[in-house]
């Protein structure tokens, strides 16, 4: 069962180093990565997360 905001998934605590690991590794840039994890997913503090 997935938890939605909208349509982004909530993101669990346990999972939301492992998907910044993720997208990190697509070698996108700052913005890129927000843009693509806001698109899809959700949780407290993720643009402080990310930077």
């Amino acid at each position: 069962n997935l938890l939605l905001r909208g349509n982004r998934i909530v993101m669990p605590v346990t999972l939301q180093k492992q998907i910044l690991n993720l997208a990190h590794e697509s070698h996108q840039g700052i913005v890129r990565t927000k843009k693509f994890l806001r698109e899809r997913f959700f949780w407290y503090y993720m643009d402080e997360q990310i930077d």
